[in-house]
């Protein structure tokens, strides 16, 4: 199991460090963008497609860290209600069904990128617009692993602020 905890303290890693790259080149061409056009009536045509799809990649990224540090989006009506022993057991039974949807999102999404690498498309230049999507069947492979991680190790901290099972 140190194992798993290493793997998901190195894509933890990784993944900030992505992310510190993908923001500053967001604000830098959008910031260059900007400026070509309102000072010299011009801009890059890819930029704004670029920006897009960068967006993308950070919300995926932060979702995935946010499922490592157990500050994702839930519902806890029921849990509250039951004994300590049976909130265990439903926060369990939560976590395996949050990490059999990201697993069929993540295999929808392979099933996207193979879709788009099949029309050819292009999203600027010589990428091909599934390169710029494969964040997506990563992103949900990682959660879907953060997840189950979780449900098999929920008393241990998955690091950062809130490890997982801090609220249960």
């Amino acid at each position: 199991m140190r194992g798993l905890r290493r793997l998901d303290a190195l894509l933890a890693k990784a993944e900030q460090v992505l992310i510190v790259i993908v923001l500053t080149a967001m604000l830098l061409l959008a910031f260059l963008q900007v400026l070509l056009r309102n000072v010299w009536d011009s801009g890059l045509p890819w930029v704004d497609i670029l920006l897009r799809h960068l967006v993308l990649w950070l919300g995926i990224m932060g979702a995935s860290l946010a499922t490592r540090m157990n500050r994702h989006i839930r519902i806890e009506a029921l849990p509250r209600f039951l004994p300590a022993r049976h909130q265990r057991l439903v926060a369990r039974g939560v976590l395996l069904f949050a990490a059999a949807v990201s697993t069929l999102l993540g295999v929808a999404a392979v099933d996207l990128v193979r879709q788009e690498q099949a029309t050819g498309s292009m999203v600027f230049g010589p990428v091909p617009t599934w390169m710029l999507q494969l964040v997506l069947p990563v992103g949900f492979a990682i959660v879907a692993f953060r997840f189950g991680l979780q449900t098999i190790l929920p008393s241990e901290p998955a690091g950062g602020t809130g490890g997982a099972g801090a609220d249960w």
